[in-house]
């Protein structure tokens, strides 16, 4: 759709009740952090478990992770911090988060977005945001899905079938 979220939403859930999605004995809403996103969740799909895409998740650990480190002491802190948001441990991320942002001093209005203080910052947020969308053990454990990945891949495969250079 080109619609806007909200008309979106109602778009989302007419096709979720045709397919008969609510009848369904688990079900999962697996997105990004977008206000957008959830705002969709609460007002159409509320019994669905809310899950932030893992793949969303790990992008701001790694950026977290790299943001002012050389490369190998970066790399070994998004290991562990990705290990320990696969294993439910987002706590702990967002605990060695909160001391590596004060060791580099909370961003001013000022400070760039780039800036290492800034990225972590965001991450941050973001991880105090979403975290209660982020049980992922529990989550494999009922056999729910964790990414998205699957249909944003298919959508850009029908993207390009279909508006590839020429193609009108």
């Amino acid at each position: 759709s080109r619609h806007g979220v909200e008309r979106f939403g109602k778009l989302l859930a007419s096709e979720a009740h045709q397919r008969r999605f609510p009848a369904a004995r688990r079900k999962a809403f697996v997105a990004d952090g977008s206000d957008s996103n959830w705002g969709v969740w609460r007002r159409h799909f509320s019994d669905y478990e809310p899950i932030l895409d893992f793949i969303h998740a790990l992008t701001y650990v790694y950026s977290a992770a790299m943001a002012g480190q050389v490369a190998k002491a970066g790399w070994q802190a998004y290991r562990e911090w990705a290990q320990w948001v696969w294993s439910g441990q987002v706590e702990r991320v967002i605990a060695a988060l909160e001391l590596r942002q004060q060791e580099l001093g909370e961003p001013t209005k000022e400070t760039s977005k780039t800036a290492p203080a800034a990225i972590v910052a965001t991450s941050l947020g973001y991880l105090r945001n979403q975290r209660s969308r982020m049980q992922y053990p529990e989550y494999r454990k009922q056999g729910l899905p964790i990414t998205s990945t699957y249909v944003e891949s298919t959508v850009k495969q029908i993207n390009r079938r279909m508006k590839g250079t020429a193609k009108f």
